[in-house]
């Protein structure tokens, strides 16, 4: 046990061969089009964990495997008429406004922070669709 009573679980880096990351791309893949989101909540962990990458290298890198495959979802969801713009664009808006915030400070934070912050926010997600979903 470490710091405020958490255990900590270390992982070897580059447990599992480069040429797997493509199974680790469909596996997020399927997960993003069955849930409309989750690509990256499923790459990030993998790439660190199984494959050792560093936490921010997994999250640019789930970023890259996540905007081709939004582009199609975003074009099926708006060809079905599934997508409200006038909610769409100012939220769209927003997030391309601030996400240059969140890659700086991303990279401002400690490796093992950064990591443990990622954790907190999968679990709060996950805590607040359980009780609210």
């Amino acid at each position: 046990m470490r710091g405020a009573g958490l255990f900590v679980l270390s992982f070897p880096r580059a447990r599992l061969p480069q040429k797997y990351i493509f199974l680790m791309g469909l596996a997020a893949g399927a997960s993003a089009g069955f849930f409309s989101v989750g690509g990256a909540i499923v790459a990030v962990p993998g790439l660190v964990g199984l494959f050792g990458m560093t936490q921010t290298a997994a999250q640019g890198l789930g970023l890259a495997m996540v905007t081709p495959g939004t582009l199609v979802a975003l074009w099926t969801y708006a060809s079905a008429g599934h997508v409200d713009w006038s909610v769409g664009i100012p939220l769209a808006l927003g997030g391309v406004l601030s996400i240059s915030w969140g890659v700086a400070l991303a990279h401002h934070l400690p490796e093992r922070r950064l990591r443990m912050l990622f954790c907190g926010a999968l679990i709060a997600i996950a805590a607040w669709m359980m009780t609210h979903g």
